[in-house]
């Protein structure tokens, strides 16, 4: 399955042909969402019944249990997906409450005075549009009053009223065939690559990505 042979597969080597290196993630690591490392060590999401951040040495993949995160449950971050850091703050995404949860990289505390809550169409709201928005502001049906809306601040009921007018335009199945002719370029160009658990994780991985844009919003 995707999760894997992405986990899997890591240290890609350029030129072609490519060259795959990896290590065997720790028997309770079985269901991994994210990915993260610092050159040293490589941080892995584990999404199962006791949530936790699993550490590996970059080095040889051996288990590091000193560096790893064990109060996500603790702190409401059951869901853990992606994760990334900025080299103190260690961010994790949660699947189920859309909110983005900060621990302190040195330690694994919490720290909730970096959690982020997230809101499907803050895109807008911050004045940065995706393809469905452009594509609905070209639109008869609603994007006179969509343009008329953004291009400024806006509260949270114009927010609200803009993600309505992207939804009922084309602008949302239009940007989902874009994601998909772009896929099935990726596709065409990993034909000429040899058949190995990377190119079948990156075959995965293009139609996973649209599969999951199939949730209805902008």
């Amino acid at each position: 399955d995707l999760p894997s042979l992405l986990f899997r597969v890591h240290g890609v080597g350029i030129p072609h042909p490519l060259r795959v290196t990896g290590f065997d993630l720790h028997s309770s690591n079985n269901n991994p969402t994210g990915i993260w490392g610092n050159g040293k060590t490589i941080w892995v999401s584990e999404n199962g019944t006791a949530p936790t951040l699993f550490a590996y040495n970059r080095s040889d993949g051996s288990r590091d249990s000193s560096k790893e995160f064990t109060t996500l449950n603790a702190a409401g971050n059951e869901s853990p997906t992606g994760l990334c850091s900025d080299g103190t703050t260690m961010f994790v995404v949660d699947r189920d409450d859309n909110k983005v949860y900060a621990y302190t990289l040195s330690t694994g505390a919490p720290d909730s005075t970096k959690d982020i809550s997230l809101h499907a169409d803050n895109d807008m709201a911050e004045g940065v549009y995706t393809l469905p928005v452009i594509r609905a502001l070209a639109d008869s049906r609603g994007g006179d009053e969509l343009r008329s809306i953004l291009g400024g601040h806006i509260d949270a009921s114009q927010r609200d009223r803009a993600a309505e007018l992207v939804r009922s335009t084309a602008g949302v199945p239009e940007a989902r065939e874009t994601a998909r002719a772009w896929a099935d370029k990726a596709q065409a160009a990993l034909a000429s690559l040899p058949d190995t658990l990377a190119t079948a994780a990156l075959r995965k991985a293009a139609d996973h990505l649209v599969a999951s844009a199939a949730v209805p919003g902008p």
